[in-house]
């Protein structure tokens, strides 16, 4: 039989079911075939509750008895609740009597007894249980062992285990355990637990602790596959209300299956601690090693780099004094670069530096005879320059004869007068190229003249300077300036052509920036500007795109302000449904505004219809979580004298919940008072939360009659919405109520308490 003291508590429950599995693991462990089904009654058969003894202490079983019978039941009980007295176990508070009962609190405390004893106290209690069995077993050579040494209390046991878990999870100050109950709630704890254990289980970085349901059946199902952990606990328990004692069974369990392996884990752990470090430092060596390598081969790239950009820098000087016939400085600067391509090394560089050492050295020796046929050949040219060019031939070919009697004739001399015949030749041809330079310039004149019809400025602009230079070359005054004039003329429409191009695609560019749909109308107005620049600038092609842009950006606009505009009428329709409690329906209101706000692409607007869309699943969660409501009468005033004899009233109050109409609670009758103060006594009702804005405890205060004929006094109504919160939770208060009958007389002073489920 369970207790009757009303509904059982969650903790009961939990217990039973925990304590239940934890017995059967003990079974199971010690090979037994026995299966505890019901603790509350299995309990109460002797023989099941002798072989628990028997695999948790080792006893010696009592001399058995054939007979059946309650007082033959209770004899053997009595006889095993010897035992446990024996093994140091207090039983004082639960009796034989108990347990054949059923009384399921007080039998799941002596199992708590076992726990405490069995589960926490390790496995010198077995050595000592054993010793204990063969002593009370008449055994002589163990009469001198010592007694059993007492269970752990609660408190011992408590924390003995909590300063374990909390040493094993001290490297993880983000899994913080101070109890047994909030702290395992999310099951993240279970996971660093065994994280510790076998870090290859679990990867900490992605815990969620929003997904304690997962969490907790991960953590069990681990526990079992790798160590064998029995399935003490109940998922759905530990997420309403994780029992202390149910929890600290469960981790005391795991601590005697882990506890072995904790050595082995840790030289693993150091192994591969060692291991990273090895590898780290070779890793680091290697680093080293070719950093030092880069570095040497960067310090030799620099120094090859130096190499070539000083003999680069030695022989471009020594071209430029080559060519200025600076021989000596030509000769020193050939020398060098020289020098420095040997370092690089480079041989073909070298050696072409060695030669034109030589060259320069050569051409100094070969200069001085070259200057008296250069006077020549210069007086040559300024009759040249002066148009003389008959007299300029005759000038060249002189000083190709003088230049024959110089030093390495044979090596020079020949280029030298086909230089003076060439330039003879040249002096006669010059006119006939004046015509055809002439003539070339008219043809670039209207060329430029064509590109300025097409629209082509830049075209034109270079066709007619180059008539300009054309005109120069031939000496030609007047082509020059209308060339020039011309020239002029078309920069100036270039530049205005250009600017205006230059304007377009600016207002392009913008336009294209502001392309999104939070700036459709800004871009709109950007490609419509770009549109009359391009028209500006003469590009047909372009301006007829920005049309377009500008066409499809405007049209963007006014579809995204219809999303908008549909967005906002969405969420007035989702607020009106919240207002009249239609939650699922106000839920898809705002999920359809989301979908138009994300195709506006509005992210402000997105974040309220999710706001909306949560804060309906949430009303909508409320609405149907059940809470308790606990009434208690504590004093009625003024009321009337109903018994006429003896001017006063039996009275007690009645409370009834409308929407069941089995439910009813009444409260002690005080006997013969009108003001009377009503003994402690609780009447509890239970109710959906989303019920109480319509609901409200019909209450009434009667007068008791000894023949049955009881008698309304006066009755009183306590509407929910007085009682509870906004939100589901815990709330407590009193007041008192006017009660209604023919007289309208007397109060009732009313104590309540809330509590969600």
């Amino acid at each position: 039989l369970r207790d009757a003291s009303g509904p059982e508590p969650a903790w009961v429950r939990a217990q039973r079911k925990t304590f239940t599995n934890w017995l059967n693991s003990v079974l199971i462990d010690n090979g037994s075939e026995i299966r505890i089904q019901n603790i509350d009654s299995d309990l109460g058969n002797g023989k099941i509750f002798e072989e628990i003894l028997v695999c948790l202490a080792k006893i010696q079983r009592p001399k058995s008895n054939a007979k059946t019978g309650r007082v033959h039941e209770m004899d053997h009980l009595a006889q095993l609740f010897e035992k446990m007295r024996q093994l140091n176990m207090k039983v004082d508070d639960v009796s034989p009597e108990d347990v054949l009962d059923g009384r399921s609190k007080l039998i799941l405390g002596l199992v708590w007894k076992f726990v405490q004893r069995f589960q926490f106290q390790g496995s010198s209690v077995e050595e000592e249980s054993a010793a204990g069995g063969a002593k009370a077993a008449g055994d002589e050579g163990v009469e001198d062992a010592p007694p059993p040494a007492p269970a752990l209390s609660l408190a011992e046991a408590r924390n003995a285990l909590l300063q374990w878990v909390q040493g094993r999870l001290e490297p993880f100050p983000e899994f913080e355990v101070n109890n047994f109950k909030d702290s395992w709630r999310d099951g993240t704890a279970f996971l660093a637990l065994i994280y510790s254990f076998n870090p290859d289980l679990v990867d900490l970085a992605a815990l969620d602790k929003t997904a304690a349901a997962d969490n907790l059946k991960r953590a069990f199902d681990m526990a079992e596959e790798h160590w064998g952990v029995y399935r003490l606990l109940e998922v759905e328990d530990m997420l309403t209300s994780p029992d202390d004692k149910c929890v600290m069974t469960y981790v005391g369990m795991l601590q005697k299956k882990l506890r072995p392996n904790e050595e082995a884990i840790a030289r693993a752990a150091a192994a591969r601690e060692a291991a990273a470090a090895e590898a780290q430092r070779k890793k680091e060596e290697e680093a080293k090693l070719k950093e030092e390598e880069e570095a040497a081969r960067i310090k030799a790239e620099r120094r090859k780099a130096e190499n070539i950009e000083e003999a680069q820098e030695a022989e471009a000087e020594a071209d430029e004094a080559l060519q200025s016939s600076n021989y000596d400085d030509a000769i020193a600067g050939f020398t060098l670069a020289a020098v420095c391509w040997s370092k690089v090394p480079d041989k073909e560089m070298e050696q072409r530096c060695a030669t034109k050492a030589d060259a320069a050295a050569n051409a100094q020796r070969v200069a001085t005879n070259l200057k008296q046929g250069a006077e020549l050949l210069s007086s040559a040219a300024v009759l040249d320059a002066a148009e003389k060019w008959t007299e300029a031939a005759a000038q060249y070919t002189a000083a190709a004869d003088v230049l024959r009697d110089g030093e390495d004739a044979e090596e020079w001399q020949k280029a030298e007068r086909v230089k003076a015949e060439e330039a003879a030749a040249a002096c006669l041809t010059k006119h006939a190229q004046r015509v055809e330079t002439l003539k070339a310039a008219a043809d670039s004149m209207a060329e430029g003249n064509k590109q300025m019809e097409a629209r082509q400025y830049q075209a034109g602009e270079g066709a007619y300077e180059e008539a300009e230079i054309l005109f120069a070359k031939g000496k030609d005054d007047a082509g020059i300036a209308e060339a020039m004039e011309l020239k002029t003329k078309a920069r100036e429409l270039r530049q205005k052509q250009e600017a205006a191009l230059e304007k377009a695609n600016k207002h392009l560019e913008q336009g294209k920036a502001l392309d999104i749909p939070v700036s459709f109308a800004e871009a709109s107005k950007e490609y419509t500007l770009a549109q009359e620049a391009f028209v500006e600038g003469e590009d047909e092609a372009m301006a007829k795109e920005c049309g377009e842009l500008a066409a499809k950006a405007q049209a963007s606009f006014e579809r995204r302000e219809e999303l908008l505009k549909e967005g906002g009428q969405l969420m007035i329709k989702g607020e009106e449904q919240l207002d009249t409690k239609a939650y699922k329906e106000a839920e898809l209101t705002f999920v359809k505004a989301l979908d138009v706000y994300t195709q506006a692409v509005d992210e402000s607007a997105m974040e309220l219809a999710a706001a909306g869309i949560a804060d309906a699943k949430e009303r909508q969660t409320w609405a149907e979580r059940q809470m308790v409501i606990t009434l208690t009468a504590i004093n009625c005033k003024n009321l009337p004298a109903i018994d006429l004899v003896s001017g006063l009233a039996d009275p007690y109050a009645k409370i009834k919940a409308p929407w069941d109409k089995s439910v009813k609670e009444k409260s002690p009758v005080v006997k013969q008072n009108l003001n009377p103060e009503f003994p402690p006594h609780e009447m509890k009702f239970r109710i959906k939360y989303g019920m109480r804005e319509k609901s409200a405890l019909k209450g009434a205060i009667w007068d008791w009659d000894r023949v049955g004929r009881n008698e309304v006094i006066g009755e009183f109504d306590i509407p929910l919405m007085g009682v509870t919160g906004e939100r589901p939770g815990t709330f407590t208060g009193e007041k008192s109520y006017t009660l209604t009958n023919k007289t309208s007389q007397g109060t009732v002073r009313m104590r309540w308490h809330c509590t969600p489920l």
